[in-house]
């Protein structure tokens, strides 16, 4: 059993890895969706900031000027567009374990309503 999950806990991280990110360095995806946060720093040397839900539109100056508009607007895009795929790679994993790992290990986590949609992948792995 012990190998079983071993080999599945390898294969999660190998997929988390193989999306990329730019957060601690880049060098390590989304390997931090599927190890803790003290494995992740013995790994990556660095600690893994997850990325926070933007603003819908971008905080701008009391008056500002044109660039400053677009460049407040390409960075808010770009911190969405982080936000939503960090998500949506635990969202991918957390489905690999939900298919992978009978629901007798995971129904504790479910939610009546939500199902396994507020759960993240680290945790059903924990």
């Amino acid at each position: 059993m012990y190998a079983s999950l071993r080999l599945a806990q390898t294969e999660l991280d190998g997929n988390a890895a193989s999306v990329h990110s730019n957060s601690s360095g880049g060098l390590h995806g989304h390997l931090a969706l599927t190890i803790s946060a003290e494995d992740y720093l013995y790994e990556a040397g660095v600690s893994y900031e997850k990325p926070p839900n933007p603003p819908e539109q971008p905080i701008l100056p009391a008056t500002p000027t044109v660039p400053q508009i677009s460049d407040a607007h390409r960075k808010n895009t770009a911190a969405k567009q982080l936000f939503q795929t960090y998500h949506a790679v635990d969202k991918a994993l957390r489905n690999q374990i939900s298919e992978a790992v009978p629901d007798v290990y995971i129904h504790a986590l479910r939610h009546t309503v939500t199902g396994y949609g507020n759960v993240t992948s680290l945790c059903l792995l924990t």
